[in-house]
């Protein structure tokens, strides 16, 4: 199981996730008749130290609040909030358990439906 960012399937930054994507639809039916699943998790705007840096960081470089840069943020996500760590070890949980038995090949988004990165 493989879990990368999403920010390339949303916008044209690099090409590494939908490569990461693809390899995983494809080595999902290389080893599928083994009953091998392999499936890839994209996470967005996952809540936590590391993305409240970025958030500072770039409020201190434009001039905003942090509140304000935050907004800014979650303005191309439709659930217009964060993801937590707990989501997407929930994702990867349910495809490791028996109820994802037959989940393979897929990049599955765990983004609370985010457009793009701003």
């Amino acid at each position: 199981m493989d879990v990368y960012s999403n920010a390339s399937l949303r916008c044209s930054s690099t090409l590494l996730p939908t490569a990461l994507a693809l390899s995983s639809m494809t080595l999902s039916m290389e080893v599928g008749e083994d009953k091998i699943r392999v499936n890839a998790i994209q996470p967005g705007i996952v809540e936590g130290a590391r993305i409240d840096k970025v958030i500072e960081d770039k409020a201190s470089a434009v001039g905003n609040s942090v509140e304000e840069q935050r907004k800014l943020a979650l303005e191309y996500t439709s659930m217009k909030q964060m993801v937590s760590p707990y989501d997407i070890a929930n994702m990867a949980l349910y495809l490791a358990s028996p109820a994802g038995a037959t989940v393979t090949g897929q990049a599955i988004s765990v983004c609370a439906g985010v457009e793009m990165l701003s």
